[in-house]
Order: C-alpha cells, then sequence, then structure tokens
C-alpha cells in the first residue's frame, strides 16, 4: 500500500509540474521505491506469512502500473535532477538517441506485461492501453520538441519529420476516441484533466 501511495504522488508531483510549466519536485535518484506488484485488492491479507505473487494479464492495478511506467519514464526523459541524491543515478543528459531507445524498450515491456491483456478484458482496461499508447506518441513528440532540442528541427531527416507527423495523428485520434467512446464516457471527466499540450 505504501508503495502504491508513493507512485500515485509521484504522478501527482509530474502531472502538477506539467501543467505549470516547472520540474517536478520529486526526481528519481532521490528514493528507491519499487513498483507496487500487479495484484487484486482481494490478494492482500493481513495475516499473510508471504508477498502474493503478481497476476499475469490483468489485475485491480494494471491501470495504475502502466501509468506508474510512464511516469517514470517521462521523468527519465524530461527532468534533469540537480546534485547528487542518495540512490540510483542517471546521466543528466540522454542523446536523442538513447531517449528514442527508452520509449521503445518502455513500450515494448507495457505491450508484453499488461497492454496484450487489456484489448479483451472489459472497458477500464481498454481506457489503459489507448491512454498508454496516447502518451507514447506524446512522448516521441516531446524528446524532439524544438524549446528541448534547439535546431534540431533543420536536421531531422524526412523518415523522423514522418514519424513526428504521424505521431501528431496518433495524439488527436486516441484523444477523439477518448472522447467518444459510448463504454467510456463516464470515464470522461478523467480524460478531460489531460490537456493536450
Amino acid at each position: 500500500m505504501r508503495r502504491r501511495l508513493w507512485w500515485q504522488i509521484c504522478i501527482l508531483d509530474s502531472r502538477s509540474a506539467e501543467d505549470h510549466g516547472s520540474d517536478p519536485s520529486i526526481f528519481e535518484h532521490t528514493f528507491d521505491t519499487q513498483m507496487p506488484l500487479s495484484i487484486n485488492d482481494a490478494d492482500l491479507k493481513l495475516d499473510a506469512k508471504e508477498a502474493p505473487q503478481p497476476r499475469v494479464g490483468v489485475s485491480d492495478m494494471t491501470f495504475c502500473l502502466i501509468h506508474y511506467e510512464i511516469c517514470a519514464l517521462s521523468r527519465r526523459l524530461n527532468y534533469i535532477p540537480p546534485g547528487v541524491g542518495p540512490c540510483r543515478m542517471m546521466p543528466t543528459t540522454l542523446p536523442l538517441e538513447e531517449k528514442e531507445k527508452l520509449i521503445k524498450e518502455c513500450v515494448a515491456r507495457l505491450e508484453t506485461k499488461y497492454l496484450q491483456y487489456c484489448e479483451d478484458a472489459g472497458p477500464l482496461y481498454w481506457v489503459a492501453a489507448t491512454v498508454a499508447r496516447l502518451i507514447f506518441a506524446k512522448m516521441s513528440l516531446i524528446i524532439y520538441h524544438p524549446l528541448i532540442q534547439p535546431g534540431a528541427l533543420e536536421t531531422l531527416s524526412a523518415d523522423v519529420k514522418d514519424r513526428l507527423f504521424m505521431a501528431s495523428i496518433e495524439i488527436i485520434e486516441y484523444s477523439r476516441i477518448l472522447e467518444t467512446e459510448a463504454s467510456t464516457k463516464h470515464w470522461g471527466w478523467l480524460f478531460r484533466t489531460y490537456t493536450p499540450w
């Protein structure tokens, strides 16, 4: 439960930073909290002697775990931590190729662990998969943003420009699908909190 709470605080910190155009208050090198297990709430027993085993496929935590993993990736891609911290360290800056590699690895990991099971598991899991794909498309744009990579637009290859154009279209399409899908309309309040900057 502490892990669940911690990672939710990290998400709120990242979202607040994005909305205010500032760096987050919590940096990855200042903590070493692992991700929560992919389990159902019913798997948590007060009298248990051992931790429950993570579930394969979807669980009550799937939606949250997808967001936590994306949050962790976003922090690695977007924020340069000041100074050094007591926990694991990332380089202060990452080259563009390394950022692309991190995104591809995270997409592959989430597809294997969660997204492949979400499509037919019900509306909430479909939403989780769609939001994940929307955010990955957004991250592809963010790493090429001219304010982050000054002068990069003039040097982009036609292939990269095409990929960025496709990512832009995907963002619009996924956002529209989330807003119009009848089976998920009651979660519309959540989708409207994600400003498509």
